[in-house]
């Protein structure tokens, strides 16, 4: 069971991908907000592996670079709404991926197995002892490629 940290401010966003992964057997915590997921964090004192936000909302470079600090093997996966996003906040961010205009089933598979494959790549390059979680560019196209 690997625990996922989503972030965003659409709450159906992050109850309907949370409870995508949780029917797929991962640990899910939602927030709305770096705030409330820095509390929530403090007070479950739990590691990340994989932390899904919406790089729009303010703070955002600033809580990768502190949850990195704290679990340098957390993948981070950019959730893009429609808005356009400047450049440089995914910078931080091992794939980015467009939000789902209609969250149905197939949209759920699609999701699914992008996080599954960024988790299983985070996974098997651990067993292997190669460094994960690093900002160098072949970390960041080899997991782009593999869940891409």
């Amino acid at each position: 069971m690997k625990t996922v940290l989503i972030i965003d401010r659409d709450l159906g966003f992050v109850f309907w991908l949370g409870r995508v992964l949780g029917d797929a057997g991962h640990q899910v915590l939602p927030a709305k907000s770096f705030t409330e997921a820095s509390a929530m964090l403090s007070e479950l004192n739990t590691e990340i592996d994989l932390l899904i936000l919406n790089p729009s909302v303010a703070g955002a470079a600033d809580f990768v670079n502190a949850l990195r600090n704290s679990w340098p093997n957390a993948k981070v996966l950019a959730a893009l709404g429609d808005q356009d996003h400047q450049a440089g906040q995914t910078r931080n961010a091992d794939i980015i991926a467009r939000r789902p205009l209609q969250p149905d089933a197939a949209a759920a598979t699609v999701w699914l197995r992008m996080v599954e494959q960024l988790l299983n790549w985070q996974s098997s390059a651990d067993r292997e002892g190669n460094k994960v979680g690093g900002r160098g560019s072949s970390g960041k196209s080899e997991a782009r490629r593999r869940a891409g």
